[in-house]
């Protein structure tokens, strides 16, 4: 369950949810790659989900490319959900040995 924090964070992904704009997408986007809670990033990824913007896909390759592990991690998550196969080439090359990610795609 959420710390009262994370519902909080939540209940803010659900009320973006309800604004079609670009902010609220942007701000989608960010929440699912730095919120400490990870069912308010998972909530974010589906919701972005849902919308299908080609541009929160560039906005996560961009993320691969950053110094910090959790953040990259992150972005691959996200990328996998969106079926974002092209990605899948640049996040071997920057994933540590370590990282817990696999991509899978399926028809």
């Amino acid at each position: 369950m959420l710390a009262f924090g994370g519902l909080k964070r939540g209940l803010l992904v659900e009320a973006l949810a309800g604004f079609p704009q670009d902010e609220a997408t942007m701000n989608l986007a960010i929440l699912a790659l730095v919120d400490p809670a990870d069912e308010v990033r998972r909530q974010a990824v589906n919701e972005l989900v849902r919308r299908a913007d080609p541009r929160t896909i560039a906005e996560y390759r961009k993320a691969l490319h950053t110094p910090s592990e959790a953040l990259i991690q992150r972005a691959a998550y996200a990328l996998g959900e969106l079926r974002a196969s092209a990605a899948v080439e640049e996040a071997p090359d920057t994933l540590s040995g370590t990282c817990p990610i696999a991509f899978s795609f399926s028809a």
